[in-house]
Protein backbone atom coordinates (compact mmCIF):
# COMPACT_ATOMS: atom_id res chain seq x y z
CA UNK A 1 0.00 0.00 0.00
CA UNK A 2 1.45 3.63 -0.61
CA UNK A 3 1.87 5.74 1.92
CA UNK A 4 3.99 3.58 4.16
CA UNK A 5 7.08 4.81 5.74
CA UNK A 6 9.43 3.36 7.38
CA UNK A 7 9.83 6.69 9.45
CA UNK A 8 9.31 6.50 13.22
CA UNK A 9 5.44 7.86 13.98
CA UNK A 10 4.77 10.10 16.60
CA UNK A 11 2.86 7.85 19.23
CA UNK A 12 0.30 10.70 18.96
CA UNK A 13 -0.68 10.66 15.58
CA UNK A 14 -3.90 8.76 14.96
CA UNK A 15 -4.22 8.81 11.10
CA UNK A 16 -3.67 5.95 8.87
CA UNK A 17 -1.03 8.12 6.82
CA UNK A 18 1.36 10.23 7.50
CA UNK A 19 0.62 13.96 6.27
CA UNK A 20 3.17 16.02 4.64
CA UNK A 21 3.46 19.27 5.49
CA UNK A 22 3.10 22.06 2.45
CA UNK A 23 4.12 25.61 2.26
CA UNK A 24 3.47 26.02 -1.39
CA UNK A 25 0.02 24.02 -1.79
CA UNK A 26 -3.49 25.68 -2.19
CA UNK A 27 -6.99 24.64 -1.04
CA UNK A 28 -9.81 26.30 -3.48
CA UNK A 29 -13.88 26.03 -2.18
CA UNK A 30 -16.32 27.91 -3.67
CA UNK A 31 -13.28 30.28 -5.74
CA UNK A 32 -12.21 31.47 -2.33
CA UNK A 33 -8.43 30.36 -1.84
CA UNK A 34 -6.49 28.93 1.89
CA UNK A 35 -3.57 28.09 2.73
CA UNK A 36 -2.56 23.80 3.09
CA UNK A 37 -0.96 23.17 6.39
CA UNK A 38 -0.40 19.17 5.45
CA UNK A 39 -2.26 16.77 3.03
CA UNK A 40 -2.10 12.75 2.61
CA UNK A 41 -3.98 10.75 -0.18
CA UNK A 42 -6.92 10.66 2.56
CA UNK A 43 -7.52 14.35 3.23
CA UNK A 44 -5.68 17.77 4.32
CA UNK A 45 -5.43 20.15 6.85
CA UNK A 46 -6.40 23.84 5.60
CA UNK A 47 -5.25 27.51 7.06
CA UNK A 48 -7.36 30.42 7.19
CA UNK A 49 -11.27 28.96 6.78
CA UNK A 50 -13.63 31.36 8.24
CA UNK A 51 -16.72 29.14 8.04
CA UNK A 52 -19.13 27.45 6.02
CA UNK A 53 -19.47 23.95 4.26
CA UNK A 54 -18.63 22.93 1.00
CA UNK A 55 -18.79 19.39 -0.77
CA UNK A 56 -16.52 20.24 -3.02
CA UNK A 57 -13.12 21.22 -3.12
CA UNK A 58 -9.95 21.86 -5.22
CA UNK A 59 -6.46 20.66 -3.69
CA UNK A 60 -3.48 22.53 -5.40
CA UNK A 61 -0.06 20.82 -4.79
CA UNK A 62 3.62 22.82 -6.51
CA UNK A 63 5.35 19.21 -7.52
CA UNK A 64 8.42 19.27 -9.65
CA UNK A 65 7.91 23.33 -9.93
CA UNK A 66 4.12 22.94 -11.74
CA UNK A 67 1.00 23.44 -10.44
CA UNK A 68 -1.04 20.35 -9.69
CA UNK A 69 -4.60 20.63 -9.01
CA UNK A 70 -7.14 17.14 -7.59
CA UNK A 71 -11.02 18.02 -8.01
CA UNK A 72 -12.50 15.91 -4.92
CA UNK A 73 -15.68 15.57 -2.96
CA UNK A 74 -14.97 16.00 0.48
CA UNK A 75 -16.17 15.70 4.27
CA UNK A 76 -15.31 18.11 7.43
CA UNK A 77 -13.98 15.96 10.24
CA UNK A 78 -12.63 18.76 12.23
CA UNK A 79 -13.13 22.67 12.27
CA UNK A 80 -11.47 24.98 14.88
CA UNK A 81 -12.85 28.59 14.62
CA UNK A 82 -10.39 30.15 16.84
CA UNK A 83 -7.54 29.20 14.91
CA UNK A 84 -9.27 28.70 11.17
CA UNK A 85 -8.30 25.46 10.48
CA UNK A 86 -10.44 23.01 8.80
CA UNK A 87 -9.61 19.35 8.17
CA UNK A 88 -11.33 17.44 5.51
CA UNK A 89 -11.20 13.85 4.20
CA UNK A 90 -11.42 13.18 0.29
CA UNK A 91 -14.76 11.03 -0.35
CA UNK A 92 -15.01 10.87 -3.90
CA UNK A 93 -12.41 11.73 -6.49
CA UNK A 94 -11.88 10.10 -10.54
CA UNK A 95 -10.05 7.14 -11.03
CA UNK A 96 -7.47 9.49 -13.12
CA UNK A 97 -6.80 11.86 -10.11
CA UNK A 98 -6.49 9.55 -7.42
CA UNK A 99 -4.08 7.92 -9.42
CA UNK A 100 -2.36 11.17 -9.81
CA UNK A 101 -2.59 12.39 -6.51
CA UNK A 102 -1.40 8.80 -5.18
CA UNK A 103 1.99 9.43 -7.56
CA UNK A 104 2.82 12.95 -6.52
CA UNK A 105 1.91 11.47 -2.51
CA UNK A 106 4.83 8.61 -2.90
CA UNK A 107 7.52 10.60 -4.49
CA UNK A 108 6.87 13.79 -2.47
CA UNK A 109 7.26 11.17 0.44
CA UNK A 110 10.53 9.31 -0.47
CA UNK A 111 12.01 12.75 -0.25
CA UNK A 112 10.64 14.20 3.00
Amino acid sequence: MFGLSRKKRDPRERRRLYRIPEKSAMLVLDDVSYAIADWSIDGFRAIGHRGGHFARARLVIVYKGNPTGFNAKTVIRRADAENQEIAEEFVSMSASARQEIARVYREKLAVF
